[in-house]
C-alpha cells in the first residue's frame, strides 16, 4: 500500500484448492490482473493456465525453471 492507501501490487501464492498460504485460482480469476503477481503454483498445469489467462508470474532471473 502507498501513502494514498491504494493497493499497487499483490504477490500471492496460487493453488488448485485453498490451503494455508495459497489462494484458490478460481477465486482470483476475475480480479484486476495488472495488480497481481502470482507465484508458487501447486501444479504445472495451473501455472500454464494462469499464464495463458494473462496473469503475471514471479520468476527468478536466470533460473532454468523459468523456461
Amino acid at each position: 500500500m502507498c501513502e494514498d492507501k491504494t493497493i499497487k501490487t499483490i504477490y500471492t501464492e496460487i493453488a488448485t484448492e485453498t490451503y494455508d498460504a495459497h489462494i484458490k485460482y478460481d477465486d482470483i480469476i476475475n480480479l484486476e490482473k495488472e495488480k497481481l503477481i502470482l507465484m508458487r503454483f501447486d501444479t504445472v498445469e495451473l501455472y500454464k493456465k494462469a499464464v495463458s489467462a494473462g496473469f503475471e508470474v514471479a520468476c527468478i532471473e536466470g533460473s532454468e525453471a523459468n523456461e
